[in-house]
């Protein structure tokens, strides 16, 4: 039998779901109707994670942040600097608020 449930990742995770998980631990997985991959995919499967791991590298950067901002990150996540980057993210991909912070500040809408 295959049970398949699909989580909102902003979601939080239930106490019901959380024991799910731990009984599922306890089971032992059947590969009986998964066939072994080719030498041909798993050649393909490594290039396809070479590509993603490519694409996703992250840069390191310095970026000088007044002190009330560093610490009102810190108060929403301990992981901050994830939590920031996860904005600047948002912020620049979203043109209306891109736009909504730029052009006060007298840049052209950039979309």
């Amino acid at each position: 039998m295959i049970i398949q449930h699909t989580l909102d990742p902003n979601a939080k995770i239930t106490d019901e779901q959380r024991a799910e998980l731990r009984e599922a631990r306890k089971r032992p997985i059947d590969f009986s109707d998964a066939p072994e991959l080719t030498p041909e995919q798993i050649e393909l499967f490594r290039q396809a994670v070479l590509e993603r791991n490519r694409r996703m590298k992250k840069q390191t950067v310095s970026v000088r942040l007044d002190r009330q901002t560093i610490e009102r990150a810190k108060s929403i996540d301990e992981n901050y600097t994830t939590l920031l980057a996860q904005i600047i993210f948002t912020v620049l991909h979203d043109p209306e608020l891109l736009d909504q912070i730029l052009l006060p500040q007298g840049y052209k809408q950039v979309w």
